[in-house]
């Protein structure tokens, strides 16, 4: 009972849904592949299909459980019938092409571990600040006394990106566009 954005819509398409999902009100897999009807994971609702019948051509939706922050998980839906066994492979996926998405009335963060950067380094981002009114730091970084620091800041009715290096005079840019903005 609420719109999903774009890396939950993904990962509802490529995964089984846990029912610990906020506000999910139904789930239907889809994939008994037998009779009329199939199960509701939320509530055992069964929805009938009233004609349609399963193919055995299908997608390709695996069966999965996402750890939680203690490492547990649970894979749920999972009904093959009696006598039927199957091959578990756990699996570690990383994601190219994956964002952290950051709500500035939940005054979002993340904390990277310490690492290195060479002399001549390039740092790449997009980002997206235009339901953010306030100022909002995009990437710090400190060495020692330095930091590195690139920042959007209000200005006027645009936005602009502030740029402050060793503790120097910030470096301001023209205004950005909203939207998705690229940052190397």
């Amino acid at each position: 009972h609420r719109a999903l954005n774009e890396v939950e819509i993904e990962e509802a398409m490529l995964n089984t849904v846990s029912t610990d999902t906020p506000n999910l009100a139904y789930y239907w897999k889809m994939d008994e592949e037998l009779g009329n009807k199939c199960f509701d994971n939320v509530n055992r609702h069964p929805l009938y299909l009233c004609g349609a019948t399963f193919d055995s051509d299908k997608p390709k939706v695996r069966t999965a459980g996402k750890s939680n922050e203690d490492g547990y998980y649970k894979i749920e839906g999972v009904s093959y019938g009696t006598g039927t066994t199957f091959l578990a492979t756990p699996a570690k996926n990383f994601y190219s092409k994956r964002s952290l998405q950051f709500s500035s009335e939940n005054n979002d963060w993340v904390k990277l571990p310490s690492f290195p950067l060479a002399n001549q380094s390039t740092m790449e981002l997009w980002f997206n600040s235009s339901n953010n009114p306030n100022s909002q730091s995009l990437v710090s970084k400190k060495f020692g006394s330095d930091e590195f620091k690139v920042s959007v800041i209000p200005s006027g009715n645009a936005k602009i990106l502030q740029i402050s290096t060793n503790g120097g005079t910030p470096v301001q840019t023209t205004p950005i566009s909203n939207g998705y903005n690229h940052l190397a």
